[in-house]
């Protein structure tokens, strides 16, 4: 049994002496009561529990400062343009094959890329040849992108139409027509537009009007002849065909090479079992044009708008 240190003092001096009195004075109440004990031990809970508060919440602080400055990086990252090392290879012997600058020109203007290093390649070259056989390209013109090629096409997925990531090299193979076939060096995409016109009709559309509208599609004629319906050749023509009426346009060449045309074709024109494309149902969405049968000139139908403004 512990004895109470003033208790220890009593015997030690008598109980009126002033020794015992200034020992108790200057010895500290080692006995203190369960109230005083639970007040410091509510003391000491409560400066832990700040403590931890704080704490927590200096760390949710940095925390939500971290994903600020996360969030601001991504930010930043997702519209810098992507850096690019740029690799066109050509045919010398094709001057009226696809223009790359074209799409190159579209891929600078959207922003979305930073040309950082050019270089042309001729594919017949010992480093052209290489490329071809590196990533196996059917035909040229085409172009590789490289260093930041995900990027930019995650940005601008349009680019898909074009080729396809290999890595992380963008090859972009998949040009419009025409185009150098690089296992043989055949030109393809090369035709010729005839122009049929009708003297006859003085008020008639210019056939030639449908050049416009073939360069729309990416279609440049490699050749351009007119020739009027009265003529012998123009006689002969309608007759090949069986045309109806005129002025029309009559298309042979490599059309096959033009993904998609014959498709866009069979809404305004016949592809024949010779291979020619003759231009007929859109002619009332060219003009006035001349019937063959009635021999009289048909204008287009006036349009809703038309009508309306008339009212």
């Amino acid at each position: 049994m512990k004895i109470p240190i003033r208790l220890q003092l009593a015997r030690n001096h008598p109980a009126d002496s002033p020794e015992l009195r200034d020992e108790i004075k200057m010895t500290p109440a080692l006995t203190d009561s369960p109230q005083k004990r639970l007040a410091g031990l509510g003391y000491f809970l409560l400066f832990i529990s700040a403590s931890a508060f704080i704490s927590i919440s200096i760390s949710i602080q940095q925390g939500w400062s971290n994903d600020i400055q996360t969030a601001k990086a991504e930010a930043a990252e997702s519209v810098r343009p992507a850096n690019i090392r740029l690799t066109v290879l050509t045919a010398g012997t094709c001057d009226r094959c696809y223009n790359v600058n074209n799409l190159i020109g579209g891929i600078t203007q959207s922003q979305k890329a930073k040309i950082i290093e050019t270089r042309t390649v001729d594919y017949t070259s010992i480093e052209g040849a290489a490329l071809v056989k590196q990533y196996g390209l059917a035909h040229v013109p085409a172009i590789i992108l490289e260093d930041e090629a995900a990027k930019l096409v995650a940005a601008v997925p349009q680019l898909k139409s074009f080729g396809a990531l290999q890595g992380e090299v963008f090859i972009g193979s998949n040009l419009p027509a025409p185009y150098v076939e690089t296992v043989n060096g055949k030109i393809r995409g090369e035709f010729t537009a005839l122009y049929l016109t009708e003297k006859q009709c003085a008020e008639c559309y210019n056939p030639a009007d449908n050049r416009q509208a073939l360069a729309q599609l990416g279609l440049v004629p490699k050749d351009e002849k007119t020739v009027d319906r009265s003529d012998s050749e123009g006689q002969k023509l309608v007759k090949q065909y069986s045309l109806t009426t005129t002025p029309t346009v009559i298309l042979t060449g490599d059309l096959a090479a033009y993904t998609g045309f014959d498709k866009v074709w069979e809404n305004v024109g016949t592809k024949e079992a010779d291979g020619a494309y003759v231009f007929r149902q859109g002619q009332g969405l060219m003009g006035t044009y001349y019937d063959l049968t009635t021999k009289q000139a048909v204008a287009p139908p006036k349009s809703a708008n038309t009508n309306s403004s008339n009212q």
